[in-house]
């Protein structure tokens, strides 16, 4: 009785440690397979993802992980000039297109973008500043960030201040919108890329209903309606 007792129980340990095997087997594939969509569609862009700083030649500068927060009239248009970019690589690169993550979802606009290199601008940094598009007489020339060509920075000598990409935001209706960071994408030859960089924004109005500052939007995707 009592061996009969025992091999029952270890039937059963073999039982549970088999179903525990399969269990396993089953949450590994999944994984697996997972993983492998993941990569097919990663592929199937062809585009190389990078943060700003580290695996392309883009680099944002030392702007990254920084908000910029303004309490506006509603309608009122804005220039971001934080985003100073330059060429580490050995081959002149092309810029595409900027988006603004997480996407924008109407209080706030994004109502265009241009640049402006170094040879033709003023100051080094633009900042930010209440109109777009911005002032020539700080910015100088312009123009659209689209086909933009940036040659690569010498390996030695004297750098250039990079270039400098600019934002046109509008404030479109009562409440607080932003965004996170930025995205561009861009070319070498026919090779695209898409740098990420940590700069974000917080825009609110009218600054009569916030009269101190902006409310915290740090949860990526927050918004609030006035």
């Amino acid at each position: 009785m009592i061996a009969s007792e025992a091999g029952q129980d270890k039937a059963e340990v073999e039982t549970a440690t088999g179903g525990s095997r399969r269990r396993w087997l089953v949450v590994a594939l999944v994984v697996a397979l997972a993983a492998v969509v993941i990569q097919v569609r990663s592929d199937s862009t062809g585009r190389k993802v990078h943060d700003s700083g580290s695996g392309g030649p883009l680099d944002g500068g030392e702007a990254s992980d920084t908000i910029s927060i303004w309490s506006v009239e509603i309608g009122q248009q804005l220039t971001m000039g934080h985003l100073v970019v330059s060429n580490e690589g050995k081959n002149p690169l092309v810029l595409e297109e900027l988006r603004l993550v997480p996407p924008l979802d109407g209080g706030l606009e994004l109502i265009g973008a241009v640049t402006a290199q170094d040879r033709d601008r003023q100051i080094a940094t633009v900042g930010a500043g209440r109109s777009y598009p911005p002032d020539a007489a700080r910015v100088g020339r312009t123009r659209p960030m689209e086909g933009t060509v940036i040659p690569p920075e010498p390996d030695q000598g004297k750098r250039s201040r990079g270039t400098a990409i600019l934002v046109g935001l509008r404030l479109a209706k009562p409440g607080a919108f932003g965004f996170d960071r930025m995205e561009v994408d861009y070319r070498v030859g026919k090779k695209p890329y898409t740098m990420r960089v940590d700069i974000g924004f917080v825009g609110c109005g009218p600054p009569v209903e916030y009269p101190a500052r902006c409310p915290d939007l740090s949860v990526t995707g927050a918004s609030e309606e006035g």
